[in-house]
């Protein structure tokens, strides 16, 4: 079962935030518990004690469609989906990064803070790429909290300044007991999405594809949030706003060809590659760059209008 650090988190007036904090805490026993040991009843009960009151029944919408249907959980190329019932679905994005930090044994030198604003980037890319809103952060942090858990926190709350989303609830677990040498972190965004702005496979037949920002990662590149070539929340949020934009997809450590194959697949389309401009193969590291499908050739000439990073077209669907 899952905890939450009081001291940690806040429960607010925001009916939302504590519904997903709840979900996050009972989820793990809804599901691996038989359907036959579950009854709507007991999960009735569960609502008259949870953080949202009355007004909060997510937990008994699961139960009730889960009985009807056991379909309930996807995946979702880099995202599972979690459909609570027939107009809400829940998003979940993970990420891990190890090796990076100011500790003795870290590979990679570098501020605590710096490792924690690259850390939670990628899942927040992935969960907004999605057309989702997030809900809250969940991390699992392999040192000490003091001081360098705090610093690491401190660099997600920034990040999710950067994405306007700072009001993000944020829990978690640290290692109190042994001494670390290297820093590790696992972090889980949780969000939600009305089903029907579901864009994860909308690619059609004949969409120009393209790559917003270029891929970079360290050792091989000095990754910085200021680097003009990399992409911006900002940016993300103009083009996930764009009328004849599709699909996006962050850029991950397999590379361009590996994202576009996939963005293709799911649409249930094929791909032929049509870049020169842009390396195909190397990591896109903390997802500097994004993929996407646009109608035709005139939507990606107007996003080139209203973004700053590079823009290359790499292929069309088929």
């Amino acid at each position: 079962m899952l905890s939450v650090d009081r001291y940690r988190i806040r429960s607010g007036k925001n009916f939302i935030v504590n519904a997903a904090l709840y979900l996050t805490v009972q989820l793990n026993e809804v599901f691996y518990t038989p359907i036959k040991q579950l009854n709507t009843r007991r999960f009735k009960k569960l609502r008259l004690s949870n953080p949202a009151g009355d007004k909060m029944n997510l937990i008994e919408k699961f139960h009730i469609n889960r009985v009807k249907n056991e379909n309930l959980i996807s995946q979702e190329r880099d995202l599972t989906r979690v459909n609570i019932d027939e107009k809400t679905s829940l998003l979940l994005a993970v990420d891990s990064d190890g090796g990076i930090g100011n500790k003795k044994g870290d590979a990679v030198q570098v501020p605590p803070e710096t490792l924690g604003r690259f850390a939670v980037r990628v899942p927040l890319m992935e969960i907004i790429a999605a057309s989702s809103q997030p809900l809250m952060i969940i991390d699992a942090l392999t040192v000490e909290m003091e001081d360098t858990g705090k610093r690491i926190i401190a660099g997600i709350r920034d990040m999710c300044r950067k994405a306007d989303v700072n009001s993000l609830p944020i829990t978690g677990s640290t290692e109190e007991n042994i001494p670390t040498q290297e820093t590790g972190i696992g972090i889980m965004v949780l969000g939600t999405m009305v089903r029907e702005d579901w864009t994860i496979g909308s690619s059609q037949k004949g969409d120009v594809i393209a790559a917003a920002g270029i891929p970079k990662s360290a050792p091989e590149f000095e990754v910085r949030l200021d680097d003009e070539e990399i992409i911006s929340f900002e940016e993300l949020q103009i083009l996930r706003q764009q009328d004849g934009i599709r699909d996006i997809l962050p850029v991950g450590s397999r590379g361009i060809r590996y994202e576009m194959s996939e963005l293709a697949h799911t649409a249930g389309c094929n791909f032929i590659e049509t870049g020169k401009n842009i390396d195909l193969e190397r990591s896109g590291g903390p997802a500097t760059s994004v993929i996407f499908s646009a109608a035709d050739k005139k939507v990606l000439a107007e996003v080139r209008g209203k973004i700053n990073a590079p823009i290359n077209e790499i292929g069309e669907t088929k």
